[in-house]
């Protein structure tokens, strides 16, 4: 017997069946333990929290695991200011400019 796991996506609502292989369980300090996927309808990133229980039945059902420490948080840089609408165009500008390597390649 093949073990599926049944999801919801809150941003299109579908109610889904996945394989093992298209959750990832994260295992971390506190709060941090969770589980998360990708919805096959919107393509959504998803994640939920798991408490202890739940963690344990996605382990044992074959679900990826991916082992978050203290290290890995705090290594995350605080970003205090959020990019801009400007810089957003300028960005935009640059990835439609004709004379990048890529138009040499097609």
């Amino acid at each position: 017997m093949t073990t599926i796991i049944r999801v919801h996506c809150p941003g299109c609502s579908a109610d889904l069946t996945l394989d093992p292989g298209e959750v990832l369980l994260t295992v971390g300090p506190g709060d941090a333990t969770g589980y998360r996927f990708i919805c096959r309808q919107c393509q959504a990133r998803v994640a939920y929290p798991a408490n202890p229980r739940l963690a344990l039945i996605l382990r044992h059902a074959g679900v990826p695991i991916l082992q978050i420490t203290d290290e890995a948080i705090t290594a995350v840089p605080n970003v205090a200011d959020p990019i801009s609408a400007s810089e957003v165009l300028v960005f935009s500008d640059a990835i439609d400019a004709t004379d990048t390597p890529q138009d040499e390649l097609t």
